[in-house]
């Protein structure tokens, strides 16, 4: 459900601001015609026209009537038309033609979920872009760090998640190891640390300790046809210490300019000490996708 607040809070992100300026200023040209896809409130939509943009395409799958009415207090509703609808769903092409310019902003910010989004960003790019146009980000690149965070403990989480089963097995009389299945497979949101409104980071906790350096997970072109996630990726420990979930580091890019960056976390099942010098490989697969759960592999 579409939320203001959710808003100020991106609005807060400074870094992310001067981003999305520089990008604009670098991106668009006088008379462009632009796609705002996942125009959220407006903000795009409204930079692109004082860009020079000639007309905007703004769509989104949320309530489009604050986006409406940012642009006309800002005097631009003239050039911008506002379109509900899922981006996957969209039929543009007859009415309004291609897009000199794609501003895709769709992203949920961890790589998880966003394997998705990018793929939506991939398709309108191949449907709706000019050639020669331009669309941001034109890319987005993910890092990797194997990390201790104490709060993030995914045996203690499940041995929690069960006791509570088993109290209300005695409270009710009623057995809910079905409640077990389906757990395997969903997330608490309450168990996700709080990521930092100034910078995108996750919330430091006491005790919270990087064990490796970053790890290339991938880099998604959009100017490419597809994509495919690795299937397993490897950490070089190089501190010592009890590794229970990877840091994911997400960074949004045009051309050479960083629109902005995220840190997400990611448990891992089968939680272990690991050692200076050791290479631990990663499995990513559905139950990640599923879950939030990754899986070490064991040579």
């Amino acid at each position: 459900m579409w939320n203001v607040y959710d808003h100020v809070r991106l609005l807060s992100r400074w870094d992310r601001a001067v981003g999305l300026i520089k990008t604009v200023m670098s991106c668009i040209n006088s008379n462009d015609i632009v796609l705002d896809a996942g125009c959220g409130s407006g903000l795009l939509s409204i930079l692109a026209v004082k860009q020079g943009a000639s007309k905007v395409i703004a769509v989104d799958s949320e309530s489009i009537d604050f986006a409406r009415e940012l642009a006309v207090e800002n005097g631009c509703e003239n050039k911008i038309i506002f379109i509900r609808d899922s981006l996957e769903d969209l039929r543009l092409t007859e009415y309004y033609g291609k897009f000199d310019v794609i501003a895709g902003m769709i992203y949920i910010n961890d790589p998880r979920r966003d394997e998705h989004q990018s793929r939506i960003a991939l398709e309108l790019r191949k449907k709706y872009l000019k050639k020669g146009g331009r669309l941001f980000p034109d890319r987005v690149n993910y890092k990797a760090f194997a990390c201790y965070y104490p709060e993030f403990d995914y045996i203690n989480k499940k041995l929690n998640f069960d006791k509570q089963l088993e109290e209300f097995k005695g409270r009710y009389g009623v057995s809910f190891d079905v409640f077990k299945k389906y757990g395997e497979n969903q997330i608490d949101k309450k168990f996700f640390p709080v990521r930092s409104q100034s910078n995108g980071k996750i919330g430091d906790s006491k005790d919270h300790c990087l064990l490796s350096g970053p790890a290339n997970f991938i880099e998604i072109d959009y100017y490419e046809d597809d994509f495919r996630y690795p299937r397993c990726f490897s950490l070089e420990i190089f501190c010592p210490g009890w590794l229970n979930s990877v840091v994911f580091v997400q960074e949004l890019w045009f051309r050479d300019i960083l629109i902005f960056s995220n840190e997400s976390l990611s448990y891992i099942a089968n939680p272990r000490e690991v050692k200076k010098g050791e290479i631990v490989s990663v499995a990513i697969d559905n139950r990640w996708r599923n879950s939030n759960a990754v899986t070490l592999v064991e040579n």
